[in-house]
């Protein structure tokens, strides 16, 4: 059977799993090849199934395809097939030649190559020559020596392009016919539960593709340990925030498999960890804050020029930030897009793709390069998800998103399912973490990956969110609501009644007072933040704001503004130096609107406890922004992670773009009367 058959019968499960029918027109449309060719593929799906006495493909009527209902056996026989079974194409040949000459310990003949590929030695000849040309760009080189061919270059770049190829199904399915031996199924199992152990220590949970990444990789780096082959002595970790997860699994690996911990094996695996892709990460990299401060103007950009109110949607700057942090990658991990749902979004939102392209400035400052077509299309996601989010508000069920791919699609999905239905994310997850997850509370599973789940009632919805899915989530919705015997009442409602009626009672007979009582209360009911939650301004400023404080320069107002932060050991002398050196390489992004400036700077290199310092300058001075300048207020922050201080700094932000809060803060006359407006203001967001 050869691939183009395997995928067809994987397409048409996965059809068969969305509840969805599958025709000889859809195959063609597929896979761009004649209604011949797929009815000569489905043949062999046929005498493969027969082979294997399982029930033959039926064609009905219409051109529609039927499968057997266990479609689990099929499963398992495809994935028992050896690498002898496929019939491979030129291209594929290729890819098999790199991977045989890439992953040799010393070196491999013409013949060998004709041998394990089933063809003539003339055929490999001119497959080399073309595989020559190809691996040029990664700085890598085929030789031919008098005993055979062999590739020199550097380690690091021999594995990056051995974790590309390792992805294709028939250079896995070879690995698994020579290499049966290399690995016991109780070795595979610990190398599982190292990398789950390494997702929990560090917070980073992976899609379930970088998982399998992961794992391969690790069986890779095991493998050429033991050929002596080992990362060069001179590479150097670009990531120092995923180190602490790379380190952890290097001493599991240590313990269990016996390998040496090798500083260089461990920095080059801290940089393929930064570039995997990740469903759910709470680390704090050394670009996060960078990242924060452009997410917003980039958002209150595009959203000013879509003429829709996105400035408050924490959600949306949350999920961007993500995003823009898992996407920023520097090194080519050969990940490949759901471009057919990507272009899709596009093609729907001509005015949505140009408010970004025409906003992408920042972004393509920032990378130093041109945003892709790719990384357009993912941020198209994330701002439709919001408008969509904008526009349908409401909960009733409590439901876990199951994903296998990335944060981008998971949102699109969620944004799609609220325009018709009523209910509240507790999480998103990838298939890999949900046996661990407490579903208690949960209502309903919805997965976009078959799943064997006992514990809660699940459904399977497809990313596109058919029609038919609606139908089917309806259903179930309903049989859920009908078994939930919900009292009528609305006991928030009543909550409200009470809220406001206590605030009248407490006050007297002052308007203005009573208000505040009420938005007061209202907040603490509706936004209640818990110890460990995010922090607002009117939190991390409490007690932490002057006026008319005198300095010579932007320098010393960073150094003053951190002061007493620094005597109340909130941070290090170690941040401070490091927040002037960021301001002197990367210039003055900090000056986040007119006459402001953030300083501030990574958890990692000093932040001790979470925390801001307000002082209001009494003459100002010049930061050298070009819109901004001169500046009158700078608040230092102290950062201890990735999150807890992102809902005081989006507030901030959304703040400094009210003319009238900034007039009202620079009218003031004593700290008090700054904080007090800084906590009004914040209180209506």
């Amino acid at each position: 059977m050869n691939k183009r058959a395997r995928e067809i019968i994987f397409w048409v499960m996965e059809k068969r799993d969305y509840q969805e029918t599958c025709t000889i027109n859809d195959l063609m449309d597929k896979f761009k090849v004649s209604e011949r060719t797929i009815r000569y593929d489905l043949e062999g799906i046929t005498d493969f199934l027969l082979e294997n006495k399982q029930k033959p493909i039926q064609l009905c009527e219409h051109g529609v395809i039927e499968l057997q209902k266990d479609t689990d056996t099929i499963r398992m026989l495809l994935g028992q097939n050896d690498f002898y079974s496929f019939k491979l194409s030129k291209e594929e040949r290729m890819h098999m030649i790199l991977y045989l000459i890439a992953n040799t310990g010393e070196h491999v003949t013409l013949q060998q190559l004709a041998d394990i590929l089933f063809v003539s030695r003339s055929t490999i000849i001119h497959d080399v020559d073309d595989v020559r040309k190809s691996i040029q760009k990664q700085d890598l080189e085929i030789v031919s020596l008098r005993r055979g061919l062999r590739i020199q270059g550097r380690e690091s770049s021999r594995r990056i392009m051995l974790m590309h190829l390792l992805r294709l199904p028939y250079v896995q399915q070879y690995r698994i016919s020579e290499y049966k031996d290399m690995m016991s199924p109780q070795d595979l199992e610990s190398l599982k539960r190292m990398i789950k152990d390494a997702e929990i220590s560090s917070s980073r949970f992976l899609t379930d593709g970088s998982l399998e990444d992961l794992r391969q990789y690790l069986m890779l780096m095991i493998e050429r340990y033991h050929k002596h082959r080992f990362v060069e002595i001179d590479y150097v970790s670009q990531h120092l925030s995923t180190q602490k997860m790379a380190s952890h699994l290097m001493n599991k690996m240590e313990d269990y498999f016996g390998m040496e911990h090798r500083l260089q094996e461990e920095y080059l695996l801290a940089d393929i960890l930064y570039n995997m892709h990740y469903l759910k990460r709470n680390d704090a990299d050394e670009k996060i804050m960078q990242i924060q401060v452009i997410s917003k103007q980039f958002i209150d950009a595009v959203a000013h020029d879509l003429n829709i109110d996105l400035r408050n949607d924490f959600q949306f700057y949350q999920n961007l930030t993500n995003h823009l942090q898992s996407t920023f990658k520097d090194l080519d991990m050969g990940y490949d897009s759901d471009n057919e749902l990507l272009y899709e979004i596009v093609k729907k939102n001509p005015e949505v793709v140009a408010a970004i392209e025409k906003n992408l400035q920042p972004l393509e400052l920032f990378v130093q390069r041109a945003i892709t077509r790719e990384e357009i299309a993912y941020i198209t996601i994330h701002v439709c998800a919001a408008m969509e989010r904008n526009r349908y508000q409401g909960a009733q069920f409590t439901i876990l998103l199951v994903c296998n791919s990335g944060v981008g699609t998971s949102q699109l999905l969620l944004s799609r399912l609220k325009k018709y239905f009523q209910f509240y994310v507790a999480d998103v997850l990838p298939v890999h973490a949900l046996a661990n997850y407490d579903v208690t509370g949960i209502d309903l599973i919805i997965s976009t990956v078959p799943l064997k789940e006992e514990r809660c009632e699940t459904i399977i919805l497809h990313p596109y969110l058919s029609d038919e899915d609606c139908i089917l989530l309806g259903e179930k919705l309903e049989t859920l609501k009908s078994g939930m015997h919900r009292v009528n009442s609305n006991p928030n409602f009543q909550r409200l009644q009470t809220l406001i009626a206590n605030s009248i009672a407490i006050s007297p007979l002052d308007k203005d007072e009573i208000y505040k009582n009420i938005i007061r209360d209202l907040q603490s009911h509706f936004f209640p933040i818990a110890p460990s939650d995010k922090a607002t301004l009117r939190e991390l400023l409490a007690g932490h704001i002057e006026v008319d404080v005198e300095c010579a320069d932007w320098k010393e107002a960073v150094r003053r503004s951190a002061q007493p932060l620094l005597e109340q050991d909130y941070l290090s002398e170690q941040y401070i130096t490091q927040m002037i050196r960021n301001i002197e390489t990367m210039g003055p992004y900090i000056v986040l609107a007119q006459g402001f400036a953030l300083p501030h700077e990574s958890p990692d290199v000093g932040g001790r406890k979470l925390g801001m310092q307000l002082i209001r300058l009494k003459h100002p001075v010049p930061f050298h922004s070009q819109f901004y300048d001169p500046v009158d207020f700078v608040c230092c922050l102290s950062t201890i992670d990735k999150d807890s201080h992102l809902k005081a700094m989006f507030h901030l932000m959304n703040l400094l773009s009210k003319a009238d809060f900034c007039e009202n803060i620079r009218k003031a006359k004593t700290a008090e009367e700054v904080y007090q407006i800084i906590y009004e203001y914040e209180s209506i967001l």
